[in-house]
């Protein structure tokens, strides 16, 4: 049971770098070409796509070499498919809540600090989160998972 409280605390501090590396990604293209709440749904979508891609690259390296080290499909081939799936499944669900969220002003149209965009991006994060969870969930159960080893 403690190995997987400390696995789940590795991949939670993963989720976070890849989380800021997404994050980041996604801020910086969206001032560099003043994409906002009000912008289409397409233009998001591609950002949104890219931004994730990033943290993607970022989770298939810490994870693969920290976190279920040693818990690797010994296909190697067949593990990164796999990730990838999952990764695209995740990428779904996120973009579906990101969209959702962005639609309803009363998330979206949260302003803070004199921040106009805050709402948007508090719809990111809460998008983020829910695609943490169904990420989590696809990685321990058919990327990573273990094939009948005794618990030490």
């Amino acid at each position: 049971m403690l190995k997987k409280i400390l696995q789940f605390i590795k991949f939670g501090i993963v989720g976070v770098m890849n989380t800021l590396v997404d994050f980041i990604v996604f801020t910086l293209i969206c001032t560099i070409f003043a994409v906002d709440k009000d912008s289409g749904s397409l233009i998001v979508t591609v950002i949104n796509l890219i931004a994730y891609s990033c943290g993607v690259a970022n989770s298939y390296f810490f994870n693969t070499r920290w976190t279920f080290k040693g818990e690797r499909n010994e296909n190697r081939k067949k593990e990164l498919i796999l990730f990838i799936v999952i990764n695209i499944i995740s990428y779904v669900v996120n973009n579906m809540v990101l969209l959702l969220c962005k639609s309803i002003p009363a998330i979206s149209g949260i302003e803070l600090f004199g921040i106009e965009q805050f709402g948007f991006y508090v719809c990111k994060l809460i998008a983020t989160a829910v695609g943490i969870i169904v990420n989590f969930a696809g990685n321990k159960l058919f990327v990573f998972k273990t094939t009948d080893k005794i618990e030490k």
